[in-house]
């Protein structure tokens, strides 16, 4: 019995003096800030390579919204538990066109009909995918786009 609440108090005292780590991203300009605000990114890390991979991610997730040519200027240890991310977002693209001249054989099998396709940036994923879904059925199972 006095081992099994001695374990308790051991583990329960490693949980209570784990250390936090907290993560700032910041932008230069003020109309950057408010976008990287209204994302609602988190804050509270476990530790410190957690914060690394998060903003790495975070910054993927920029992509698939448009600012594509965003990047992770610095990440600097502000104190014993505070990082602060500068990040640059970038012009923002809302759309992406594609142009299908080079692929003849989409227009021959129906799956698109004008030489230009404009994509909304936040459905390219979406529209990538499905086009590649009905590549693989039409029996074009290793093909790229």
């Amino acid at each position: 019995m006095y081992r099994i609440v001695g374990l308790f108090f051991i583990v329960l005292s490693n949980s209570i003096f784990a250390q936090n780590f907290y993560l700032d991203l910041q932008a230069n300009a003020l109309k950057e800030q408010h976008t990287i605000d209204s994302l609602q990114y988190e804050k509270q890390f476990a530790n410190p390579k957690a914060i690394a991979d998060y903003t790495q991610s975070f910054s993927e997730r920029l992509t698939k919204l448009g600012y594509l040519q965003n990047r992770i200027a610095a990440l600097q240890k502000t104190n014993d538990s505070t990082f602060v991310s500068q990040i640059q977002l970038g012009k923002r693209t809302s759309t992406i066109r594609i142009i299908t001249t080079d692929t003849p054989f989409l227009k021959e099998m129906n799956f698109v009909k004008q030489d230009t396709i404009a994509v909304s940036i936040t459905e390219t994923e979406t529209f990538m995918n499905a086009l590649m879904q009905q590549l693989e059925q039409s029996g074009y199972a290793i093909s790229k786009i």
